[in-house]
């Protein structure tokens, strides 16, 4: 099939063309296959696809002898077929099949030329699952809510591990292919992903423990509070717990779910800001005791701790606990002296410019030289300011309508941020794809010298809000 039909028969299901190149049709199936035998009767077969979940069944006894789909359940009842026949009544034509080493393309291709909606998936001769046409228009999507579904389904965390697998390669393979993606966007959507993912995997935590006693929130911090991951999520997270009598079990589910991110493939926390962690399992009355402790005590490890707490983002369980600890929080950055504090521990993270404008740097570290410089500051600036937004592109916007920086400042300020955060994710990308442990790192020497520029450019707007900072605030 010529290049321009292919594009065609793409268009006719609404799929973006450049997309099927890469990705393998064994990529996108979803579970074990379902087989009944040839003896099923058709209301048995239907029973069966309904507790499964599923829009068909295979019939099979030593070998497989064809699917059947909800359609041709749909057709039997219409023709007035007994529903005690046996399904095999219903088979025609030939079992149509393709290997899960095919291109999405061809699997385009099949269900073109057939006219069918499900296709069995091959792994050498066994049969090892089906995809339908829908699987393909759900993950041919630029917003991948194929993935939402898929983690919104998973029973366990082996599954959950192999479709975040999957969605880390949509990610480097698929979305890196775009050289303009909006990162500020992919952050939002990584970011609803990844709240699904730990939703599931607190869901299966709490079937395994059973009931939580009392009400509780599972909140996160860090690049997950302000939906801005890209790769390689760490963990950052923590509990608010309506009664500290019950934190035995709490802190058993902490670690539950710490360990089970880990299996997934979550990073683990330097710093250890997660809930495996019990310092970070708090009763209601224990956070507002250490909020009141980090607001007394001009530590700088304090200041530190309040300015992690200013991203953090209710995910999971009862959000009025998580409410009201964010509302304490907030009424801390009303005090001068904290608010001041906390900008000048901000601007300790400097972008590599010295005299004249000149980078200082030959390999740039993106997270520590150009994202963390803006971050931090923007958050702080927040926290003063009560803005209640968690992203930074958002944040920005709200302190310009609270008078905090300028127009034209802020203008500039998200440019070279969205500059920069797109850099950072096809350098992380590219690393990843190296297996190089370093995933943050950019080699400026092997940059053309306008990329250089762009970059050198961008710093420089950075370094000129930190002046801007301590000019009016310092």
């Amino acid at each position: 099939m010529e290049l321009e039909e292919k594009e065609k028969v793409a268009g006719n299901y609404g799929l973006e063309a450049d997309m099927f190149h890469v990705v393998k049709v064994g990529d996108i199936v979803r579970g074990a296959p379902i087989f009944v035998p040839p003896s099923a009767t058709i209301k048995e077969a239907a029973k069966i696809m309904h507790e499964n979940g599923k829009t068909y069944v295979l019939v099979a006894d030593e070998t497989v002898k064809g699917i059947i789909t909800e359609g041709d359940i749909r057709r039997a009842v219409a023709l007035d077929i007994p529903l005690s026949k046996e399904i095999d009544t219903l088979i025609s034509g030939r079992l149509i099949t393709i290997s899960k080493d095919k291109t999405l393309w061809d699997a385009v291709i099949v269900f073109f030329k057939n006219s069918i909606r499900h296709l069995p998936v091959k792994d050498n001769e066994e049969i090892t699952g089906v995809i339908s046409i829908n699987d393909i228009v759900f993950y041919a999507s630029k917003v991948p809510f194929y993935f939402l579904e898929e983690f919104t389904k998973a029973r366990d965390i082996k599954e959950v591990r192999e479709i975040y697998e999957r969605f880390n390669t949509y990610l480097c393979e698929i979305l890196s292919r775009d050289e303009y993606v909006n990162p500020v966007n992919l952050g939002k959507i990584v970011g609803f992903i990844n709240d699904q993912i730990i939703k599931s995997v607190i869901k299966i935590c709490i079937d395994e423990l059973g009931n939580p006693p009392c009400r509780f929130s599972f909140f996160v911090t860090g690049s997950e509070g302000r939906m801005e991951q890209l790769l390689r999520t760490d963990q950052d997270n923590a509990m608010i717990i309506e009664n500290e009598s019950y934190k035995d079990y709490f802190i058993e589910l902490g670690k539950r779910i710490h360990s089970y991110l880990l299996k997934v493939g979550f990073p683990d926390c330097r710093g250890r800001y997660t809930v495996g962690n019990e310092k970070w399992i708090m009763s209601v009355k224990e956070w507002l005791e250490t909020l009141k402790y980090w607001e007394s005590v001009f530590t700088p490890q304090n200041i530190l701790q309040l300015s992690i707490f200013t991203d953090m983002r209710h995910v999971f369980g009862d959000v009025s606990l998580f409410n009201l600890v964010q509302g304490v929080l907030f009424r801390i950055g009303e005090k001068k002296v904290i608010f001041a504090k906390m900008l000048e521990e901000s601007l300790k993270f400097r972008v590599p410019i010295g005299f004249g404008g000149r980078l200082t740097v030959e390999r740039l570290d993106l997270k520590k030289h150009a994202i963390v410089p803006t971050i931090a500051p923007v958050r702080a600036l927040s926290f003063g300011f009560n803005v209640r937004a968690k992203n930074t592109v958002e944040r920005i916007d709200e302190l310009v309508a609270k008078g905090a920086i300028s127009k034209d400042l802020a203008t500039n300020l998200k440019a070279s941020y969205v500059f920069l955060r797109r850099i950072h994710f096809l350098t992380q990308v590219h690393n990843v794809g190296k297996e190089d442990i370093n995933i943050n790192e950019l080699n400026l020497r092997e940059l053309p010298k306008v990329r250089v520029e762009f970059i050198k450019n961008s710093l420089k707007s950075i370094s000129e809000f930190h002046k801007m900072i301590e000019a009016r605030f310092l």
